[in-house]
C-alpha cells in the first residue's frame, strides 16, 4: 500500500508528513491487547496448566 509515499508527496499534506509515520504506528492501536493477554494466561491458562501438569508432555496417538 502506497498510500503513506503519496500523502508525503502531496503538497496539500506537507504540514503533517513528518508526524505520518508515528501517528500511524500500529502499535498505538492495540489498547489493552497486550495486557488481556498477560491476565488471560495468568488467570486461566496458568491454573489449567497447573492441575494439569501430571499430562504435560504426554504422547498420543490418534488413528482415523
Amino acid at each position: 500500500n502506497d498510500l503513506l509515499e503519496r500523502l508525503r508527496a502531496d503538497p496539500d499534506f506537507e504540514a503533517v508528513t513528518g508526524a505520518l509515520g508515528a501517528s500511524l504506528d500500529p502499535a498505538r492501536f492495540c489498547g489493552r491487547a497486550a495486557q488481556q493477554v498477560q491476565e488471560f494466561l495468568a488467570e486461566v491458562v496458568e491454573p489449567m496448566l497447573s492441575e494439569r501438569k501430571d499430562l504435560l508432555g504426554a504422547c498420543a496417538e490418534v488413528s482415523v
